[in-house]
């Protein structure tokens, strides 16, 4: 697809996705400090279906305001989403400032909030500490913003680093990025989620993409670095892995600490648990559990 078609395709699903916010000051944060990058760009290159628009955000300011949006949009229909909380990270002096730092949402249970959104448009269906995901194909990210360069600092993949701004509504295509796509080729560069990377490997290699056995070894360095023993690294590296399994595993991993079944998470129980969820009859058991939570975190649709 031509960059200028795309450009299109972008600047005018972005402006249907802007005309949903009701909230003036909302409206023009969001107008003047959003960027698209990621997947979506791929997929129009290669002539394909876009799963979703990821959004990003230029500034805290911005990230803040679309959060409580979408918070109060969400009270107004159920009061029971007051018990989600936005919150802004100290640093390690414990400070909190305006410009810098991350934002969160904290959600209470298991980390993860399904919203019954049938029939709206742009309206949350999940929230997680990270993201905000809409109807109609749209994403809000509020774990990163700022520049484009500065968010592609925390990308896994060359080939996802171009993007559109919404400031000025340009496309900005990356030499690198399209040498990739046009060859099928993953060159790692790093990222905050390493273990997520190498999740998105069997993705990419099912379609055909290749990878070189000094990119794996570069994911695989990464991987070895994090400490699996501590739930909360495994929580935070397999967020916005989209395998339920894995949500399955974390909801067993938090009871059994906080039941006293387990001390710590070692490698025997680590793999008796895997071996559990994935590999035996446990299919039952993991449906009962997502279904429990879809059921208790929806609210009815309004027309």
């Amino acid at each position: 697809m031509k960059a200028k078609t795309i450009e299109q395709i972008l600047r005018g699903s972005f402006a249907k996705f802007l005309k949903s916010i009701t909230d003036e000051k909302v409206r023009s944060l969001v107008k003047d400090n959003s960027i698209i990058t990621g997947g979506a760009i791929v997929s129009l290159i290669q002539n394909e279906e876009v799963n979703d628009f990821d959004v990003y955000f230029t500034n805290k300011e911005t990230v803040v305001t679309v959060c409580e949006y979408y918070r109060n949009l969400l009270i107004k229909g159920d009061i029971s989403f007051e018990m989600i909380r936005i919150e802004q990270v100290a640093d390690a002096n414990g400070n909190i400032y305006p410009d810098t730092g991350r934002v969160k949402f904290y959600i209470p249970s298991n980390g993860i909030r399904k919203i019954n959104a049938t029939g709206k448009k742009y309206f949350p269906a999940v929230i997680t500490d990270n993201a905000i995901s809409l109807t109609n194909k749209f994403q809000l990210i509020i774990r990163f913003y700022g520049p484009a360069a500065e968010i592609h600092k925390n990308y896994d993949f060359v080939h996802v680093r171009s993007y559109w701004l919404s400031k000025d509504g340009n496309l900005y295509l990356n030499p690198n990025s399209l040498e990739c796509i046009l060859t099928k080729e993953l060159r790692y560069i790093g990222s905050l989620y390493p273990l997520a990377s190498l999740f998105r490997l069997r993705k990419f290699l099912s379609r055909g993409w290749t990878i070189s056995a000094g990119d794996i070894f570069k994911i695989a360095f990464q991987v070895s670095k994090l400490n699996f023993t501590d739930p909360s690294t495994i929580y935070d590296q397999l967020i916005g892995v989209d395998i339920h399994y894995f949500q399955y595993m974390i909801f067993r991993i938090q009871e059994d600490l906080k039941l006293d079944k387990i001390k710590e998470v070692d490698q025997d129980y680590l793999s008796k648990l895997i071996d559990e969820i994935f590999h035996s009859s446990e299919e039952y058991k993991v449906d009962a559990y997502l279904n429990a939570e879809e059921k208790d975190e929806t609210i009815k649709s309004e027309e």
